[in-house]
């Protein structure tokens, strides 16, 4: 009798054991491995609980935490998503599966686990379709629940940051006024995107500012027919219109001193001046266009970036440096407690008196 209930025990086991097994066999989350891992775990935390049933919560406890462990360390060690999960499917390339603890992002049949939601989006850009801010925002509101735990990616204007955790899109209307990216929001619809404990270097932007943003649409808000949506595990790019840009000039028609100059820009290690100039602009495209002394103070541009546009460069005995440009040129004296740079007109040459002094 004893030897048939030892037998019994390990049959139970057994067929619990495999049970389980079939649950992590299948590489798709779907209701089936849910239900074979709680069949398992019920036939045998059930027989083993039975003749003690103050002992079934711990039971249960150890085995739900065990298969966890076993699940993990399945994903960890194995090109596959978590049985205990539930997934946000974006698009055939983008699938977030959110299990106890961490997360799985499938990006296109790559896996990369995410430790305790802490980072952001992690796939490839270019999964995502870009949408024009203004468009996106015309129908977000209308179609919300399509839009649910979708991430999108926005490109347009920010218009508000919030520390290091947000991020805001507005719809805008362009003035007459469009220096240094200036425009007009619309504040009706507001785009919120989050990031995770500041992981993203938002420092480096500011108001007014062209970007794309990549968020999952998570939550929307309504206040005296104001909305405002919020975008989780947000990411920002820069975008490429700042890849390259054009130097404009206008040098003044008279300049009572050869050698008048006037301070831009004042930092520990250089001063950057301008000669005989009216206005100084740098241009992105025909409709971004900025002063260089904004640039070059809010650090979105740096005089090496400059100079490395150069059509010619020469040197003198002491080492100072003319750089020439179409329309102008900048002259670099090279002192002993910082640097200057003076940016004139054609004219500006090494022999102009600037760094002797």
């Amino acid at each position: 009798m004893k030897k048939i209930k030892k037998n019994k025990k390990y049959i139970v086991l057994i067929i619990g054991i495999i049970f389980l097994g079939l649950g992590f066999v299948f590489n798709e989350t779907k209701v089936i491995k849910i239900l074979l891992e709680f069949i398992g775990m019920a036939i045998i935390v059930g027989y083993y609980a039975k003749k003690k049933v103050v002992l079934l919560p711990y039971y249960l406890l150890i085995c739900i935490g065990g298969l966890l462990a076993l699940d993990y360390i399945l994903v960890k060690s194995t090109d596959r998503v978590p049985v205990f999960s539930y997934v946000i499917e974006s698009n055939e390339n983008v699938k977030l599966y959110n299990a106890v603890g961490y997360r799985v992002w499938d990006c296109n049949g790559t896996f990369v686990i995410d430790k305790l939601y802490q980072r952001s989006y992690l796939c490839d850009d270019a999964y995502i379709e870009e949408v024009d801010s203004k468009v996106f925002i015309s129908h977000v509101v209308e179609n919300f629940d399509e839009l649910e735990n979708k991430f999108v990616k926005v490109k347009g204007k920010i218009s508000s940051i919030t520390g290091i955790e947000y991020v805001s899109m507005q719809s805008y209307e362009e003035t007459d006024i469009t220096m240094n990216g200036y425009v007009t929001f619309a504040d009706n619809i507001t785009l919120k995107f989050k990031f995770n404990g500041g992981n993203e270097n938002v420092s480096n932007y500011e108001v007014y500012d062209n970007a794309i943003l990549i968020g999952r649409v998570a939550k929307l808000y309504e206040d005296n027919n104001k909305y405002e949506i919020i975008l989780e595990d947000a990411k920002i790019i820069k975008d490429e219109i700042y890849d390259d840009f054009e130097i404009s000039v206008t040098s003044k028609k008279e300049c009572d001193k050869d050698d008048q100059v006037s301070l831009l820009v004042s930092e520990s290690t250089y001063d950057i001046y301008s000669s005989c100039m009216d206005k100084i602009v740098v241009r992105y495209s025909e409709d971004l266009v900025y002063e260089l002394s904004f640039l070059l103070t809010s650090d979105k541009l740096e005089i090496d970036d400059i100079l490395e546009k150069a059509n010619n460069v020469s040197y003198d005995k002491d080492n100072n440096v003319l750089y020439e440009f179409d329309g102008f040129n900048i002259l670099e004296c090279n002192r002993d407690a910082k640097k200057q740079y003076i940016i004139g007109n054609s004219k500006l040459n090494l022999e102009s008196g600037f760094c002797a002094k």
